[in-house]
């Protein structure tokens, strides 16, 4: 689970302009879902590679 998390700050994904940036691919349904799942299996890749 750390390893997640470290995926987290290594790829940057907490960053709010990027957020701000990607809204109106979250306002169709399955657009955010599927970033959000992508998003996901990053972290965990990274975080394995990384840890």
């Amino acid at each position: 689970m750390i390893d997640h998390e470290l995926g987290y700050h290594v790829t940057d994904h907490l960053n709010g302009l990027k957020h701000f940036l990607q809204l109106p691919g979250h306002l169709i349904h399955f657009l955010g879902k599927a970033y959000s799942r992508s998003r996901e299996l990053t972290c965990d890749r990274v975080g394995a590679f990384v840890a």
